[in-house]
């Protein structure tokens, strides 16, 4: 497993961020238009959407997007954000386990996660309908793919991860996570840690997303940081979550700032 890199970590967040500025200029939108500040040397090629059960809206959303480095062809990045009420939802949830039916014996995830995993659907930069797994195997397989998601986002990308490299033959996978709640139980834990080995999951110390639910495991070992040592983020449960936060924490040269959170 190569050694964990905070300014790599940053550099993965920001696709998250950009996510989540692409979803918020235009909610209803599933192919929002790239923006100005997209991760230089990369291009969108795939859009990823899917239908928020948690926010109880039975309409499909934009969630994140895969893009290709230019440089690097075989250098691909599935962004996957969060949602505006998950601290909200999390706190209230009751957290059923259901079986993660991609991968037989894989263990037990948290249903509200896995039931927006399974409504995952990709278009095209050209509005063309492209299943997201047959998109990844027909083109990812033989390349390096990194996952990365933000709060819900994370337990998303996990089970992307997961099931691209068992499913999808990508065997060059790396996952990194901010804000991460736990995904499954021990067994789905364990099973993702012997097929998904370069995963580094990043947690504030004082989030409470990251410590639920309660019953459930972590995947991997994690890497604390904590923005209470900072007088410049505002202390609050959102701020401590906010993935703003997270990269300025790691990186206080953020081009993101920290928006809200700001003292």
């Amino acid at each position: 497993m190569p050694n964990y890199d905070p300014m790599t970590a940053y550099f993965y967040g920001t696709f998250v961020e950009i996510a989540y500025q692409m979803y918020n200029s235009d909610p209803n939108n599933l192919t929002p238009a790239v923006p100005s500040n997209f991760p230089k040397d990369y291009q969108l090629v795939l859009y990823i959407d899917g239908v928020d059960s948690i926010e109880f809206d039975s309409e499909t959303k934009f969630f994140g997007f895969i893009a290709q480095s230019i440089q690097q062809p075989s250098e691909y990045v599935a962004a996957i954000r969060g949602t505006s009420n998950f601290i909200e939802w999390i706190i209230d949830a009751e957290f059923l386990p259901t079986e993660f039916t991609p991968i037989p014996r894989a263990g037990l995830v948290e249903d509200g996660f896995f039931s927006i995993y399974k409504t995952l659907s990709g278009v095209l930069p050209d509005k063309q309908p492209q299943p997201v797994h047959p998109f990844i195997h027909d083109n990812i397989a033989s390349g390096h793919l990194t996952c990365v998601g933000h709060s819900l986002g994370s337990s998303i990308a996990t089970m992307l991860a997961l099931d691209a490299r068992v499913n999808d033959g990508v065997s060059n996978m790396t996952l990194y996570t901010f804000a991460s709640p736990k995904t499954g139980d021990w067994t789905f834990a364990h099973y993702f840690d012997s097929q998904v080995t370069d995963s580094f999951r990043i947690h504030n110390e004082p989030d409470i997303v990251p410590k639920l639910p309660p019953l459930y495991s972590q995947v991997n070992t994690g890497y604390e940081i904590d923005s209470k040592n900072f007088s410049q983020i505002k202390h609050s449960i959102l701020c401590y979550h906010e993935l703003v936060t997270y990269l300025w924490v790691i990186n206080q040269q953020s081009e993101f700032g920290l928006g809200g959170c700001q003292k």
